[in-house]
């Protein structure tokens, strides 16, 4: 029985990992997210702008600026990180991808239940749980653009749901029995 349930974890996260990469690759992907006009001159001054560092960056720094002001929310390298080979964030991404469909198997198999349509519905539950609390985060407190909160929610839920389906296959029809001690 724990093998089963092994084995539907770890391929329900090939499966998440294969849907999640081609879609972060399709058009919804994408969703909000806009190139930048006029690349140069920004990127040209960043550099000197950050320091030459790195990092995770919220403007204006000072709550007390004006509504005037512009603002914005920015993730700056000095260097291209998307230039050259990905096969480590890869690995990364498929290591994190078992590990969320092993989670997940789990949790399937402690609730008892054994039912198909409930496996592929507890899937939903906890994936729809999973795209609220990260990407409606991002919208509502960043001003993340609704619709990139809404593509990458889909892409998750979907993930999640595909995951599901191979874990509800393959893990066992039915569980353990619980046992009941007798009563003196």
């Amino acid at each position: 029985m724990i093998l089963r349930i092994l084995m539907g974890g770890f391929a329900g996260g090939i499966v998440m990992f294969a849907w999640l990469s081609i879609a972060q690759m399709s058009p919804v992907g994408d969703a909000g997210i806009s190139k930048m006009p006029r690349e140069i001159l920004v990127t040209s001054t960043l550099d000197s702008g950050v320091g030459g560092t790195g990092g995770l960056y919220v403007f204006p720094a000072s709550p007390e600026a004006g509504p005037d002001v512009p603002s914005g929310f920015m993730v700056y390298y000095p260097d291209n990180v998307f230039y050259g080979a990905m096969d480590a964030r890869i690995l990364w991404e498929l290591a994190k991808d078992i590990c969320q469909a092993m989670v997940l198997a789990l949790l399937m198999a402690l609730s008892g239940r054994h039912d198909f349509p409930f496996r592929i519905g507890f899937a939903a539950g906890v994936g729809l749980l999973a795209a609220i609390t990260t990407h409606f985060s991002q919208a509502i407190w960043y001003s993340f653009p609704l619709s990139y909160a809404l593509g990458q929610s889909a892409i998750v839920l979907t993930a999640y749901v595909l995951a599901g389906l191979v874990i509800g296959i393959l893990m066992p029809r039915r569980l353990m029995p619980v046992t009941r001690y007798a009563q003196p």
